[in-house]
Parts: structure tokens; sequence; C-alpha cells
């Protein structure tokens, strides 16, 4: 997908840490999983380590939703990951620490000690638990979908019009792309990070 510049206009509206979230994710527009290997890949790999390359959620996508998975049983620690994570909402915390590496150099980033952020559910929770939970949506925040089993998604929104919802994401057909939905589809809420 080739950047569209058309996307960040409305970004005034935003704050200054969804602002430059925004920017970093649309530069990222267009990175792909590696072809075999579901939520992997070197760029994908650097979304779930973090800006602090900490490595944390390189689970499987069946661990990191509470169910067991007999290939990671299989393989000996530290190395149990068999296919990576649902990256969607590593992705979106990778470009606010990125962010706030622009903004705030040398400070801590400004989403440390809000876990690891894998899910739309951690982040709905966590967003709940820093007060940073909205029900609107608004160029610079954080949307989220949640399905009845805990997954979901986590999108970043650099333009609102209307009835129409543009996103940016990770793990948007396995790859970081934009994509158009309806204001039903956040039923996880928003989140305002500043």
């Amino acid at each position: 997908m080739r950047a569209d510049p058309s996307l960040l206009a409305d970004l005034a509206q935003a704050g200054p840490f969804g602002r430059q979230a925004l920017i970093v994710a649309h530069g990222e527009l267009g990175v792909r999983e590696d072809r075999g290997r579901p939520n992997r890949g070197p760029r994908v790999d650097q979304y779930l380590a973090g800006v602090d390359g900490g490595r944390a959620d390189l689970l499987c996508a069946l661990r990191s939703s509470g169910k067991p998975c007999l290939l990671c049983d299989l393989l000996p620690a530290p190395a149990a990951e068999c296919d990576g994570s649902q990256w969607c909402g590593r992705f979106a915390r990778w470009c606010f620490d990125r962010a706030s590496q622009v903004l705030q150099p040398g400070q801590p980033l400004l989403l440390a000690g809000w876990a690891s952020l894998a899910s739309a559910l951690k982040w709905r929770d966590q967003a709940r638990l820093h007060r940073s939970w909205v029900e609107t949506p608004a160029p610079g925040r954080v949307g989220l979908h949640l399905n009845g089993d805990g997954s979901g998604h986590v999108t970043l929104i650099p333009r609102v019009k209307g009835r129409v919802i543009t996103t940016i994401a990770g793990n948007e057909d396995n790859e970081v792309a934009t994509r158009e939905r309806p204001p039903e589809y956040f039923n996880g809420g928003f989140v305002e990070l500043g």
C-alpha cells in the first residue's frame, strides 16, 4: 500500500501524541507479514517486541488468547513461540512509544506502566484504569473492536467524517493498512492519549 498524504490532513484535530503516532503509523503502511509465517516477519517482530526490544508477547495467537497450544508446549523456553501473536495492539503501542521518543526524548514512554497492550481488551482495561477511555471517535485516538471471545482489533484513527471512520492498523489482512469503518464497529470504545 502506498502512503496517502490526505490521511494526515485532519491531524490538526489530534493531540500531540496522537498526531505523532499517526505520522509513525502512516510511514509503516504496506509493511507485511512474511509469507508462510503468520503474525511474524522482521518488522512485525519489531512491533511485537516493542521499542525496548523486550520480546513481550512473542507468543502464538492461541496462547495469547488463553488457549493451550501443543506446539508451544513442545518448544523449549525461551523459544516457545510457534507463529507469533496477533499484532494490531502491539503495532498501536509501538506507534505511540515511537511518538513518545520523538516528543519526550530521554523521558519515560507515554504508555510506560500500561502492561503489554497486546489486545483490544487490554487496551480498553488499561484505558479505563488510566482514565483515558472515551466513547467518541476523533483523529489521534485509538479505536477498539471487541469480539465475544476476548479477541478484537486495535486501530489508530486519522479521520472521522460523519459515519465513516478511517483507520490505520497492523494485522489488516496481514499488513499495515487503512480501512473505513462505521462507528458501531468500535464496540470497545476509544482511547484518548493526548
